[in-house]
C-alpha cells in the first residue's frame, strides 16, 4: 500500500513560557486513513498525574491509583444536593423525599473513608488538595511551607500506598 502524500505539516509551535505545563503524547492521527500516530503536547497544568507519569517520576499502578482515587472523589461529590429541607413535609404530593445519597455515592464515601484512614491525616490532606482540588505541588508547597521536592516525594508515597491498597502495585 502506497503512503498517502503529507499535504501539510500540522505541528504547532509553542513558546516556551506556554510549554511549561504541557508534556508530549503520542496519539492516533485523527486526519489519518490508514491509522497513523502523532506526537502532540497535551496541556497538564490541571493533570498533575499525567505529567508526573509523562516525566516518569510516577510508574503505571501509581498513575492508575491516582485515577481511581479520582473516580471516587467525583462520584462522592454531592451536586445533586439543592437548597431544600429534607426534614419539612412535601407539599407538592410526590411523597415523602427521597434519600439525598446514592449507592454509588455512599460506597464511594466508605472507600474514601478507608483510604483516608490507611494514608493518615497528613497523606489524605495532601492527595485532596493536589487530586482534588488541583493544587499544583508548588503550591501545596509553598502553602505548607515545605521544599517542593519533598511534597512530591509525599505524594508518590501515598499514590504507592494506595496502589498496593487496590492491589494494583506489588
Amino acid at each position: 500500500m502506497k503512503k498517502p502524500e503529507v499535504i501539510h505539516d500540522r505541528r504547532a509551535e509553542i513558546p516556551a513560557i506556554q510549554a511549561q505545563h504541557t508534556v508530549a503524547a503520542v496519539v492516533r492521527d485523527p486526519y489519518s486513513e490508514i491509522g497513523e500516530n502523532i506526537t502532540v503536547l497535551r496541556a497538564t497544568r490541571d493533570d498533575p498525574l499525567a505529567g508526573m507519569l509523562a516525566r516518569q517520576q510516577i510508574d503505571q499502578a501509581q498513575f492508575e491509583s491516582g485515577r481511581a482515587w479520582q473516580g471516587l472523589w467525583e462520584a462522592a461529590e454531592v451536586g445533586a444536593m439543592r437548597g431544600i429541607d429534607p426534614t419539612k413535609e412535601p407539599v407538592d404530593g410526590k411523597g415523602a423525599a427521597a434519600s439525598p445519597f446514592t449507592d454509588r455515592q455512599r460506597e464511594a464515601f466508605n472507600e474514601l473513608r478507608m483510604v483516608s484512614l490507611t494514608l493518615g491525616f497528613e497523606g489524605d490532606r495532601l492527595v485532596r488538595q493536589i487530586l482534588g482540588e488541583r493544587m499544583s505541588l508548588q503550591d501545596v508547597a509553598e502553602q505548607r511551607h515545605k521544599q517542593k521536592k519533598y511534597i512530591g516525594q509525599r505524594f508518590r508515597e501515598c499514590l504507592e500506598t494506595m496502589a498496593k491498597m487496590w492491589g494494583l502495585a506489588g
